[in-house]
This record gives structure tokens, C-alpha cells and sequence, in this order.
């Protein structure tokens, strides 16, 4: 398995994410379409060519979205998610926000060390501070 990153400007993108925009199961699993903006990088789990995971991540100042998050059914149970989540905020400092309506996700996130701050209908949002964020709020 390997995690490589890309953006809509990244040849392979719409190559290998194309299945997935457009998949109704995939966007009523994760709870809404799914989009893609020019400041979006998106982590893909590939094995053997195919995407077996994915999320994006969005960075802004000392603030990172991620979003998007999927694991193909056969790949679950593994700890797949929690190695995107991982890649995701390798190196990063500042606050990470992650919304989701999924019960495993946020089971996993409270293991990452994520902490529920509001709720909006059936998602729930996550946050947690990374690197010198951490030190500086005294957490």
C-alpha cells in the first residue's frame, strides 16, 4: 500500500478519483457529494494501481481541513484511515478539523486524540491542535 498526493492539477487525478466523484454510494456514505477545489491535495491509498482510500486535506495559515474520507469496503479494518489521517497532518502546526457523520471515523479520531466541538444534524465536527499549537494553548 502506498499514500500519494495529488491535485486537480496532477495528471493521474481525474484518472484515478474519477470513479469516485460521481459514485452516489460513495457520497451517500460519506454524507455529501464529493467536490474538488484547486487548494484541495488529496491523499490517495493506492494498492496495485487502484485507490483503495482517500481523503483531502486543505490548508490555511495555521488551519487544516480534512475532508472526504473513504475506504473501500474490502480495505476496512485495517487501520487505513487512521495512516491517511496520519499523512495528513504529518509535519503540520495548527489546528486540524475533520467533519463526519460516520460512528467508526469518529471512534478513530477520539483514538488520534481528536475532540468532538459541535454538532450539525447527523455530522459531527473534530478538531485537535498539532506541533507548536499545542505548546503555545497550553493543552
Amino acid at each position: 500500500m502506498e499514500i500519494i498526493i495529488l491535485s486537480n492539477k496532477d495528471a493521474r487525478f481525474y484518472q484515478l478519483m474519477g470513479p469516485f466523484l460521481a459514485n452516489r454510494s460513495v457520497a451517500k456514505e460519506i454524507g455529501y457529494p464529493i467536490y474538488d477545489d484547486d487548494d484541495k491535495e488529496w491523499l490517495l491509498a493506492t494498492e496495485d494501481g487502484n485507490v483503495i482510500g482517500f481523503c483531502y486535506r486543505r490548508v490555511r495559515g495555521s488551519s487544516c481541513t480534512i475532508g472526504s474520507c473513504y475506504v473501500a469496503v474490502k480495505e476496512r479494518g485495517k487501520g487505513l484511515f487512521g495512516k491517511l489521517l496520519r499523512t495528513a497532518v504529518k509535519k503540520f502546526i495548527g489546528t486540524v478539523t475533520l467533519t463526519t457523520a460516520s460512528h467508526t471515523m469518529s471512534f478513530i479520531l477520539f483514538h488520534e486524540g481528536f475532540r468532538a466541538t459541535k454538532t450539525r444534524g447527523k455530522f459531527t465536527v473534530y478538531e485537535k491542535e498539532y506541533g507548536d499549537a499545542v505548546s503555545k494553548s497550553g493543552v
